[in-house]
């Protein structure tokens, strides 16, 4: 159970505390952080949806793009190197 006025989460300029038993909902695009100063464990559930107006070829694109970021971060090639 949380304890009440200890677990904030921010979005842009707006600040709401989490509730027992109540969900909160956000756009993750905008920037965000979250914070628990209780002495007890907050657990979380994070899903992702895309927004409803971008096209197939949109999300492909992000995916793609979220596929290069990753590997490169990894630094997994995604395609064979030769040496000559």
């Amino acid at each position: 159970q949380l304890e009440s006025g200890m677990s904030t989460l921010r979005v842009g300029n707006q600040e709401r505390d989490w509730e027992d038993g109540e969900v909160l909902v956000f756009d993750a695009s905008f920037s965000h952080s979250a914070w628990n100063d209780s002495d007890k464990d907050a657990y979380l559930l994070v899903l992702q949806f895309w927004h409803p107006s971008l096209s197939a070829e949109e999300r492909r694109a992000i995916e793609l793009a979220q596929l290069l970021l990753a590997s490169r971060q990894a630094q997994i090639p995604l395609w064979p190197c030769w040496s000559t």
